[in-house]
């Protein structure tokens, strides 16, 4: 239980640093974008390009980090009519259907993105203005869903599951 504790405790990091790099990059690019378009200075004809895929990779890294935290988003049916014991057992049942839907999305993106490797599509202006392939910018969606998916499947290994946790209103 330790080692599993620590694997997440190491992964929600890591998504940590992703999200907060991501989300500084993100907010320093768009000001200084905002500042050259009112100083009427076309430098950074890229940057929308990247904004806009960063995003996409800005939102797999929350996901990543909500799944390592317990606070992605559920539909709580059982929690007020069930006894503590079947809740949890709810729970962990939920966690390994979602990490079977996760795998599965996995699955699914690694064919995506092998279609689109050998499709050999290119995208201008996320390198800083230089093309760079497609496959670059989706790689994160494989990425992202196995990690999601390891880690609903920890979770249903660690005690007490963060899904059979009491809300407080």
């Amino acid at each position: 239980m330790i080692a599993i504790a620590k694997i997440v405790t190491l992964l929600k990091r890591a998504a940590g640093m992703l999200v907060v790099g991501l989300f500084s990059w993100m907010v320093f690019l768009a000001t200084a974008q905002l500042i050259l378009r009112w100083l009427k200075i076309d430098a950074l004809s890229w940057s929308d390009i990247q904004l806009r895929h960063f995003l996409l990779w800005y939102g797999l890294a929350g996901g990543i980090l909500a799944t390592a935290e317990g606070r992605q988003i559920h539909i709580d049916l059982a929690g007020h009519y069930f006894p503590k014991r079947i809740r949890d057992i709810i729970a962990r049942g939920v966690s390994v259907l979602s990490s079977l839907l996760c795998f599965y999305l996995t699955y699914v993106s690694l064919q995506f993105l092998s279609s689109e490797k050998g499709g050999g599509s290119k995208i201008a202006g996320l390198l800083f203005g230089a093309a760079a392939p497609i496959w670059w910018v989706e790689i994160a969606l494989p990425i992202a869903f196995s990690l999601m998916g390891t880690l609903f499947l920890l979770h249903t290994f660690l005690p007490p599951s963060p899904l059979t946790q009491d809300i407080k209103r």
